[in-house]
């Protein structure tokens, strides 16, 4: 992960290099008309997570550098009115604001609750000025689930995703984009995923760490999916919330062997967005 002036420095870079890049929704309409077609592009997306106030900075980073992406925020940020205004103005920045949804996990798996919750917080966001055009599953790595793998399963439904004909699922639809490779800093290291729709299953395929300029390099479209809320003010606070989340990580595997504790852990999925 980075520090604020890290990313502005890579910004910087991507800006000198005269780098395209785009939002998510941007890139897809623009493949989506006929003939229509991206050759060199970074498609940057944003998890905001628990930070609205980082991802702020972030945006405002970015711009200054004439660079646009998508920030995918939750869907409890409509509820409080500051965060509200964040949301808008980085979109008055330039940049898209999408729905980081976990629904399928907060309703237990109930494919018409979630729906029915879905289809609310499109309208909490459009009723505060956000209007939703692409969304992205956000995992849980604490939850017990049984009956679905992750939140992807509910935009897999074909019934609900064609009830949603007005959006796309960064995730579940990446195969939209020819020869796409797809980076994120999701574990505090940049890796290339090898199955972003389905690398919450059994897979041959693996992650590899890779660096940015391996990424700023490459000759197609990639997407950059980095967390707003672990870029960090300085060195010394990177280091310890990176040697924080290692040992969190450490213990809830360690204690999640026990299918007792496992599920004793499970309520408390939520938490896992602080970090």
């Amino acid at each position: 992960m980075y520090t604020l002036s890290e990313w502005q420095q890579i910004c910087s870079k991507i800006s000198k290099r005269k780098i395209v890049t785009s939002n998510v929704i941007d890139a897809f309409r623009k493949i989506s008309v006929p003939g229509g077609e991206l050759s060199k592009t970074l498609i940057i997306k944003h998890d905001v997570e628990c930070r609205p106030d980082l991802a702020l900075k972030c945006a405002q980073i970015e711009h200054d550098q004439g660079i646009t992406a998508t920030y995918y925020f939750h869907g409890f940020f409509n509820q409080t009115p500051e965060h509200v205004e964040i949301m808008q103005r980085i979109q008055s920045l330039g940049h898209e604001v999408g729905f980081h949804y976990d629904v399928l996990d907060l309703c237990d798996g109930d494919y018409i609750k979630a729906n029915a919750l879905f289809s609310k917080t499109l309208e909490d966001f459009r009723l505060n000025g956000i209007n939703i055009y692409s969304i992205c599953p956000h995992g849980n790595p604490l939850k017990v689930r049984c009956g679905w793998n992750s939140n992807k399963d509910f935009f897999k439904d074909v019934d609900i995703a064609n009830s949603y004909p007005h959006l796309f699922d960064i995730v579940n639809g990446v195969n939209v984009f020819d020869n796409v490779d797809y980076y994120s800093d999701a574990g505090y290291a940049l890796k290339s995923i090898g199955d972003i729709r389905d690398n919450d299953k059994p897979s041959d395929q693996i992650d590899v760490k890779v660096s940015l300029d391996e990424v700023l390099d490459k000759d197609s479209v990639s997407i950059l999916s980095v967390h707003t809320h672990r870029l960090c003010e300085s060195k010394l606070v990177l280091r310890f919330v990176k040697a924080r989340f290692g040992i969190l990580r450490f213990s809830a595997r360690l204690l999640s062997k026990s299918k007792f504790i496992k599920k004793l852990l499970s309520p408390l999925y939520t938490l896992t967005k602080r970090f």
